[in-house]
């Protein structure tokens, strides 16, 4: 008889063809495992839900038109470095912020305020011979 489709295919998963991670360069038995980079178009590892175990070496997000975009490890670097480029540590942290957290991330120059009803959160270091009150 005939052989049953795999896993994947009932799925709907679109397999890529590559049975090796171009970032690790492991290979894999399940072609599931290995996603397109829509950058570069190698394959690398990426788990399809976070509750099972394996490899990630890239990642995937919502894109701009609301489709999920997958990105290998090093062309994530890649848009890291060139959306960063010629600015100074604070203002690639607040991109790297704002690039996570879309808009509400953080913004440069703008106190953060506490919610009604709630103070101002303030670090006091305690030294070994200061009691807790």
């Amino acid at each position: 008889g005939a052989e049953p489709p795999p896993p994947w295919r009932e799925l709907g998963v679109t397999v890529a063809h590559e049975t090796k991670c171009s970032v690790c360069g492991e290979s894999v038995d399940d072609p599931s495992l290995i996603s397109e980079c829509m950058r570069c178009g190698r394959g690398f590892h990426l788990r399809r839900r976070m509750d099972r175990p394996g490899i990630d070496c890239g990642d995937a997000v919502v894109g701009d038109t609301l489709g999920i975009e997958t990105f290998c490890r090093p062309c994530i670097d890649r848009i890291e470095e060139e959306a960063t480029a010629g600015m100074t540590r604070e203002e690639r942290a607040l991109t790297m912020a704002r690039m996570m957290m879309g808009d509400q991330g953080p913004r440069p120059g703008t106190p953060q305020v506490p919610p009604p009803g709630r103070r101002r959160f303030q670090r006091i270091d305690r030294t070994d011979g200061d009691e807790a009150k």
